[in-house]
C-alpha cells in the first residue's frame, strides 16, 4: 500500500468519524426540561382531573383570568422597583423606600391570595367523583409553581 492510499483512507476514516460524532450530538440532544408553560400544564391538569368539555371550558376561563391577574400584579411590582432602587442614587426624601417595600410585599401577598382562590375556584367546578383527583392536581401544580433547586445548589452563605 502506498503512502498516498494510506492518507486517503485515514482522511476518509476521520471524515466518517467526525460526521458520526456530529450526528450523535444532534440525535441525542436532550429535550428541554418539563416547564409549566400554559398549554402543557393545562393538558396535564385536564387529564388528572378528568374534566368534561364544559368543565374544561370553565377551567380555561379560570386559568386565563388568573394569568391576567398575575400579570397585572407583577407589573405593579415591577413599577415599584425603579423608585425603590433609584432612592439609592437620589436619596430623595419624598420617596420612602420602606413604604415602597410594604407595597411590594402587599402585592406579593395578593399574588398568593389570588392563586389560592384560583385553586379554590378550580375545586369548585369539580364533581364529587373528580374531587379525589384534586390532591394529585395540587401536587403537580405546586411542583410547577415552585422553583426547581439543582442538585449542586448551595445554600446562601451566612454573613
Amino acid at each position: 500500500m502506498t503512502q498516498l492510499k494510506l492518507y486517503q483512507y485515514a482522511a476518509w476514516g476521520l471524515l466518517v468519524l467526525n460526521l458520526s460524532m456530529v450526528a450523535f450530538f444532534f440525535l441525542t440532544k436532550p429535550t428541554p426540561p418539563d416547564r409549566a408553560d400554559g398549554q402543557q400544564f393545562r393538558n396535564k391538569a385536564v387529564n388528572i382531573l378528568q374534566l368534561d368539555e364544559q368543565q374544561e371550558a370553565a377551567f380555561s376561563k379560570l386559568a386565563m383570568a388568573h394569568a391576567e391577574e398575575m400579570r397585572r400584579l407583577m407589573k405593579s411590582q415591577q413599577d415599584l422597583l425603579k423608585p425603590y432602587f433609584d432612592h439609592l442614587l437620589t436619596e430623595n426624601d419624598a420617596v420612602n423606600p420602606d413604604s415602597i417595600l410594604l407595597q411590594y410585599q402587599q402585592l406579593e401577598k395578593e399574588k398568593l391570595v389570588v392563586t389560592y382562590q384560583h385553586f379554590e375556584d378550580i375545586k369548585g367546578i369539580l364533581k364529587e367523583e373528580q374531587k379525589g383527583n384534586f390532591p394529585k392536581f395540587m401536587e403537580e401544580a405546586i411542583r410547577a409553581l415552585l422553583p426547581k433547586r439543582g442538585n449542586g445548589a448551595r445554600p446562601p452563605r451566612p454573613d
